[in-house]
């Protein structure tokens, strides 16, 4: 046996002794001061890290985001609410801010295996060593899917290297299933196993991107660090903790040496990074374990918070917690987001259309009233993407603000009373409606029409000349009033007198002098001895033209008859030698034996034919009792209606005059006072 080998013997011999008596009292000591060490919550929230992560603004201006606050034990900080925790956007607290704890977080845990040459797990007992490992997930503390955890080895075998025993899973049966399959066999020379556990710190940034945002821990298992010496050894893991502290991962040393020797690097590497020095007893392995990944799992408290976004801004958005201000420490959130302004458009009235507003008189006949003083209009709000609460609608008529809503939570549309009271402008008015909305965020959007509002006024009373001339002059008239009154007497008598013989208007005088220029072969002769009638092929009805024709029934006789103002143009001539709107060559009518046809002869104030102007010079069909009106019937026009039979004129006719006209044998152009009454 060399000397190395008596050595050791002797050491394991003194160990084994010092198990017996001392190491449980060792122990339990150890773990009173282990979990006394933990912060308190007080203290933890006294100066808290906050991590922000997994924003979700799809829903905006909902936004919501995971956050773990950790105290500066690494612990998480618990009861967090409202009262006691702020929201900042962009540097401006955020009202109304929601905050719900969840126990969901996910743990995350890489095991160092320390295989050095002196670790000797072999009479530690493999299956202790395993049963430190798997109280992991015996114990209820690992959660499948959730959870991450992996394996490290540090081997020195031909050469000294960090190894992945396990990679890293999420199922914990993997993690069960490799342990009982691993013999734990030891190096052939010294490890670093600090090195080991510096890989280990690297390897967690492979899990946990963002340091700190989720549980983080390191397992470092060995029976005491083999190189270097415990007191180099000692420096290498305050430093290996502080580098772990910063990252915000937890670093519990469990040790196999029965005397704890060497230990000083292992409770400066634990107690430094803010986990736990745990000395390994082979008979209480699940006493001494279980603690730790109870400590793990208390870690698993985050908050669900969520608010509603105030800010108008489009573009990138950074969340803080207590401070508007980045933190130096933890981890910000941040999202973006390209507001969208809604679409707004007036729906009622519609654009273009006209609202009639008229003015009726009122009872006493002095004033007048509107029957439209109010109109509805509603203009609907559209978004492109999620909708947003209208904070404040306002409507415009010809740019003057006319009546401000604020309408309800998730109104897509909003509804006016338009005053239209000082609309007074009689005639078209053409009037441009803006609806201008401001939602939440202060961001503002408008939509226009424009409408026609119609206004109709009374008629206007006609003066009454006679009465405003009297008005006027009624001192003179009644000055001269008394002398006029015999003149006007005599003058009233004489024209009684002349008016009382029988004489023919002009314009049957007219029209008796064309008949005369121009005999019809089947005129009737006075005086002869046989009188025949003249046979007509129709008739007109003077409804309205010369005073004299108005009640009259004129036949026709020609198949081609014309009819204007001119003497020498037109066979019926009305308002001979008279400023007239009939032309002197108006309009024929015509008969071929089967139809009658109206045809205007391109006169200047035109031909209607049942209230529809005619083309010039185009045939139309005339039919019974159809309605002519040649001219502007306010203007000395003429108005006639057809009758294809003169006894159905006659049988139709407005007043019986009882005459009827006939030409003697002296026809001719002097033959103008040829009329008789019957």
């Amino acid at each position: 046996m060399t000397v190395t080998s008596q050595v050791t013997v002797t050491l394991l011999q003194i160990r084994g002794v010092m198990s017996k008596k001392i190491l449980p009292f060792i122990f339990v000591v150890s773990l009173f001061v282990g979990l006394f060490s933990l912060p308190t919550t007080a203290a933890a929230q006294g100066a808290a890290t906050f991590f922000v992560t997994n924003v979700d603004a799809s829903r905006f201006p909902e936004v919501q985001f995971q956050l773990r606050a950790v105290s500066l034990g690494n612990q998480v900080v618990p009861s967090l609410n409202s009262a006691n925790l702020s929201v900042y956007e962009n540097g401006q607290i955020v009202p109304n801010v929601q905050i719900a704890a969840r126990n969901e977080g996910p743990i995350n845990v890489i095991f160092v295996i320390d295989q050095g040459v002196y670790t000797y797990y072999q009479f530690f007992g493999l299956n202790n060593i395993r049963q430190a490992i798997t109280t992991l997930v015996s114990g209820g503390h690992f959660v499948d899917t959730r959870d991450t955890v992996s394996v490290l080895g540090r081997q020195n075998i031909n050469s000294d290297q960090t190894v992945t025993l396990l990679p890293a899973t999420r199922k914990g049966a993997d993690l069960t299933t490799w342990a009982a399959n691993f013999n734990f066999q030891q190096s052939t020379n010294v490890t670093k196993g600090l090195v080991g556990v510096d890989d280990a710190i690297t390897a967690m940034s492979q899990l946990v991107a963002a340091p700190g945002s989720q549980t983080a821990a390191i397992v470092f298992i060995t029976r005491f660090v083999e190189d270097p010496n415990t007191q180099v050894a000692t420096t290498a893991a305050q430093n290996t903790a502080a580098i772990a502290k910063q990252k915000f991962i937890s670093i519990y040393a469990f040790q196999t040496d029965f005397a704890q020797t060497f230990k000083q690097p292992l409770e400066a590497l634990a107690t430094g990074a803010t986990g736990m020095y745990v000395p390994l007893n082979a008979n209480t392995i699940a006493t001494n374990v279980t603690p730790v990944y109870q400590s793990l799992a208390s870690q698993r408290v985050v908050y669900t918070v969520s608010y509603r976004s105030k800010a108008s801004a489009s573009g990138k958005r950074q969340i803080t917690i207590n401070s508007a201000q980045l933190p130096t420490s933890g981890l910000a959130g941040s999202y973006e987001v390209n507001l969208q302004p809604p679409k707004v458009s007036i729906a009622k009235p519609l654009a273009d259309s006209t609202i009639r507003r008229e003015a009726k008189p009122n009872a006493d006949g002095t004033k007048f009233s509107y029957d439209v003083n109010k109109v509805k209009v509603t203009a609907d709000i559209t978004w492109s993407a999620n909708p947003r609460t209208i904070k404040s609608a306002q409507l415009f008529a010809k740019g003057e603000l006319q009546s401000t809503v604020q309408p309800p939570a998730g109104a897509t549309s909003v509804e006016f009373d338009w005053d239209v009271a000082d609309v007074v402008q009689e005639g078209i008015n053409s009037i441009k409606l803006e609806v201008r909305v401001t939602d939440e965020l202060g961001v503002e959007t408008s939509g226009s029409s424009t409408v026609k509002v119609e206004v109709v006024l009374p008629p206007k009373p006609v003066e009454n000349p006679l009465t405003s001339f009297l008005s006027k002059y009624w001192v003179v008239l009644t000055i001269g009033g008394i002398g006029l009154l015999i003149v006007a007497i005599i003058s009233i008598a004489v024209l009684v007198l002349v008016m009382a013989k029988p004489k023919p208007s002009r314009e049957q005088a007219s029209l008796v002098q064309h008949y005369a220029d121009n005999p019809q072969p089947q005129n009737t002769l006075i005086g002869s001895s046989s009188v025949s009638k003249i046979a007509s092929i129709g008739a007109i009805q003077i409804i309205e033209g010369p005073k004299g024709l108005i009640g009259e029934n004129i036949n026709i006789y020609k198949p081609t008859t014309t009819l204007g103002r001119g003497a020498q143009s037109a066979d019926i001539v009305f308002y001979p030698n008279e400023p007239s709107s009939v032309s002197r060559l108006h309009c024929t009518i015509q008969f071929d034996g089967r139809l009658y046809k109206l045809i205007d002869e391109n006169s200047t104030s035109g031909t209607w034919l049942n209230g529809k102007r005619l083309q010039p010079n185009t045939v139309v069909e005339l039919r019974d009792e159809d309605e002519v009106i040649l001219g502007d019937v306010t203007k000395l026009g003429v108005r006639f209606r057809f009758y294809v039979s003169p006894d159905k004129a006659e049988s139709k006719s407005q007043k019986d005059s009882g005459r009827t006209m006939i030409i003697d044998d002296d026809w001719g152009k002097e033959g103008t006072e040829k009329f008789k009454d019957d």
